[in-house]
Formats: structure tokens, sequence, C-alpha cells
């Protein structure tokens, strides 16, 4: 019971990052058109009654849709393109400390220290995989893109806001993001 328990929660955690990932880049959009092809040719259900409560998961669904992007740029202009300055720090709610990075495909991740820059690399205190399964393992379940993310724990002291403008403008990383804070427990 509780091994289940345990790959349902692994699996939700992966396909909303995934879903996530999917929204950000702007791929969704190919599958959520081609979705809402498939529902313009079907009947439509039945309406809903005057003054029922619409589901959370409805209104979740129609927020993603109104997120995709119309028309994304082409990815090999997003690929080349500068990191703008910062307005802002560290997001309310995020670590000061962890970073969660993707390197790009192709990247090689044996020794992921040695892709960062001595100064970059100066900052860090450690950097881990991002999960725990193997490269064999996720490769089984059709997920060895999942080996490119990684967790960097930066040093105290280090400048995370600097660190992170330049981490993302680093040629093989594709994306790079302050890691939430779990919520604290109810008083």
């Amino acid at each position: 019971m509780k091994r289940t328990t345990v790959l349902i929660f692994i699996a939700s955690i992966f396909l909303g990052g995934l879903l996530s990932v999917l929204v950000q880049t702007g791929i969704a959009q190919v599958f959520l058109k081609t979705k809402n092809q498939e529902k313009k040719t079907k009947t439509l259900p039945e309406p809903i009654k005057e003054g029922a409560p619409a589901t959370p998961m409805v209104e979740h669904q129609t927020q993603l849709v109104d997120k995709v992007p119309t028309n994304p740029p082409p990815l090999e202009n997003q690929m080349n393109q500068q990191v703008p300055e910062p307005t802002q720090g560290i997001p309310p709610g995020y670590s000061s400390e962890l970073i969660d990075v993707k390197f790009r495909e192709g990247t090689d991740v044996d020794l992921p220290e040695e892709l960062l820059p001595p100064d970059l690399r100066d900052s860090v205190a450690s950097i881990r995989r991002g999960f725990s399964l193997s490269g064999e393992q996720l490769k089984r379940i059709g997920a060895d893109r999942l080996q490119l993310w990684f967790r960097i724990i930066l040093r105290p002291g280090a400048n995370p806001v600097a660190f992170m403008e330049k981490l993302k403008r680093l040629s093989c990383v594709e994306s790079a993001e302050f890691v939430l804070q779990p919520a604290q427990p109810p008083q």
C-alpha cells in the first residue's frame, strides 16, 4: 500500500513538472490545438444547469489554456537570447539557496560541476541529480530526459540573484529556477 502511494506521488510530481515545462515552452500549444479541434467535431455535453458550481479542475484547465502563447517564438531564437536584467530578486516563498537547473539535451552531465565556469563553481556548495533513479531506470520508464535535471545548493554568502543571471546565460543551460519552499503547516 505504501509503495503504491509513493509511486503515485512521484508520478504526480513528474507529470506536474512536465506539464509546467510544456506550457512554458509552448509545446503544449500543439497538443491543445489538436484536442480543441477534436472537441469541435464531437457532440457537445449537456449544458451545465444555471447556478450549478463549476468544478475547480475545469477552471484550472481553462486558465492553463489561456496561458499558452498563441505564437511562440522559434526555438532557435530562444536558445541564443540574452537573459534580461532582473527587476526583482528572489520571488516570495522561494529559496535563496536552492536552484533547479536543466541542462540542454546532448550536454554531457556526468560531471555537472565541470559545466560551470570557475566564478559560478566557487559559489556552489553541492550539485546533485534532481531524480534519484539511475539512468538505466529512467530509460526503462521512458523518462531519460530527467537525467538533465540537477539541484544546486549555494554556499552561504553567495549572491543567488547574480548566480542565477550568469547561470541562465550559459549555452548548456536550458532552464534554471529558484526552488519553491515548502509551505509552513498551519498553527
